[in-house]
């Protein structure tokens, strides 16, 4: 999948496989609150884009300063959370990296954040053995949750980076 490609199905994970902000607060003057919440969307997005694209040249440090932005726009998203998880480990910094993705599957539990959130533990857990049957768990846990998602809804999200 070529980047601009990629850019374009994260923008689109993160406008459409969510509901909406709720109204409370927080309207730009003059706008309403559908319009704020377009406004802040599309911010988000701009964000996602740019962290999506810091990242695909190995820019991970940048890219996950981009994401931070983006969820601070859309809180309800779990796109953010999950692509510095991803880019985290990629800068071998394992319990950041589980934060990160324990909160985008905390936001939505879906195939993307479940397996990313699954990988994560099962790290943490070959390199722990007091915690390792705990982990395990867990991440079985985990991965049957998103398996109920895709198997119940229909809905199956492919991250545009699971490569990293």
């Amino acid at each position: 999948m070529r980047a601009g490609r990629r850019c374009a199905v994260a923008a689109a994970l993160l406008m459409c496989s969510l509901a909406p902000l709720g109204s409370g607060g927080g309207a730009a003057a003059g706008l309403s609150p559908e319009e704020d919440f377009h406004a802040r969307n599309q911010r988000a997005i701009e964000h996602l884009q740019r962290g999506n694209a810091l990242s695909v040249q190995g820019m991970h440090r940048e890219a996950v300063e981009e994401w931070e932005r983006a969820a601070a726009y859309r809180p309800d998203s779990n796109v953010p959370w999950n692509n510095m998880a991803n880019s985290l480990t990629a800068l071998k910094e394992p319990e950041a990296a589980l934060r990160a993705a324990r909160k985008a599957y905390d936001i939505h539990v879906d195939h993307m954040s479940a397996t990313t959130l699954a990988n994560n533990l099962r790290a943490k857990a070959q390199g722990s053995k007091l915690e390792a049957g705990e982990l395990y768990e867990e991440t079985e846990r985990v991965l049957r949750a998103g398996m109920d998602v895709v198997r119940h809804s229909g809905e199956r999200n492919e991250h545009p980076f699971w490569t990293l």
